[in-house]
């Protein structure tokens, strides 16, 4: 069943109310109030492709906040080494920062687009503004020692083993980076951050989860682990009505027939 904007109101509502509460526990403020953007947001959009109706969501609806030093899971990622990748995990550190961001985590872009030319995915764009004692990006890139690292979660694989179906946990970066972080020089560098994460295939459900991290190398191959956000999206997809009403009738035709011989 597709839900409409009415019906996305009270989810929207509670997704609020533990926003708030998780807030409560963390240094740092995300902006603005959770759910919504600064510049572009779009929580759901339904949509049609060939045969098919979908309804496309960014999940969670609310972006939350993260504890310093990553989840479990974001640990053994950043720790492993990926065959085919340049990048060796298992050579560098990683360190929980001594104590929560205390600056504002900007959401300005959260927006599910799409079908675009069979492409489906949500823009999220989102800018940091240190606080006291927080880490300060050096805008000469050849200083600059504050990075994004992004772990991603999801069900089309398009890297370690790609195809629909096939999971995929890994850390967001090239296969020939000889480091973890997602950085890039033109519009994904500290204090921004940019992704536009998308599948070709829209007439499939996909769950697409990232949590982002603010890190700091302190040393050679040493990170420390700062606070981050978790985002994302999905989308579920149903036949057309009049496609299960064609395969239906003659299949029903079919099993009467069989019926009748077997009354005969």
């Amino acid at each position: 069943m597709l839900l409409s904007r009415n019906n996305w109101l009270p989810l929207i509502a509670v997704a609020a109310l533990l926003f708030v509460s998780c807030q409560m526990a963390l240094g740092f403020s995300i902006t603005p109030a959770q759910p919504g953007a600064s510049i572009n947001y779009d929580a759901t959009r339904n949509y049609t492709s060939g045969a098919y109706t979908g309804v496309a969501s960014n999940n969670p609806i609310s972006v939350t906040g993260l504890v310093r030093g990553g989840t479990a899971g974001f640990l053994t990622d950043v720790k492993t080494d990926y065959t085919g990748y340049a990048y060796k995990g298992s050579t560098w550190t990683f360190n929980a920062a001594g104590a929560d961001l205390t600056g504002t985590f900007d959401i300005e872009k959260y927006d599910i687009l799409g079908p675009l030319n069979n492409t489906l995915g949500t823009e999220f764009q989102l800018k940091y503004t240190p606080g006291k004692g927080d880490p300060i990006a050096d805008p000469d890139r050849a200083k600059n020692t504050v990075h994004w690292i992004q772990r991603v979660i999801d069900n089309h694989n398009i890297t370690t083993n790609p195809g629909h179906g096939n999971a995929e946990d890994i850390v967001d970066i090239g296969k020939t980076q000889v480091t973890p972080y997602y950085d890039d020089p033109t519009f994904s560098l500290p204090p921004v951050f940019y992704d536009f994460p998308s599948r070709n295939d829209p007439t499939k459900a996909h769950s697409w989860t990232a949590e982002l991290y603010l890190v700091q190398e302190t040393a050679a191959k040493t990170v420390t682990v700062y606070n981050g956000v978790k985002w994302g999206w999905q989308n579920t997809v149903v036949p057309e009505p009049a496609t299960l009403l064609g395969f239906g009738i003659p299949m029903l035709m079919v099993g009467l027939g069989k019926l009748r011989q077997r009354r005969k």
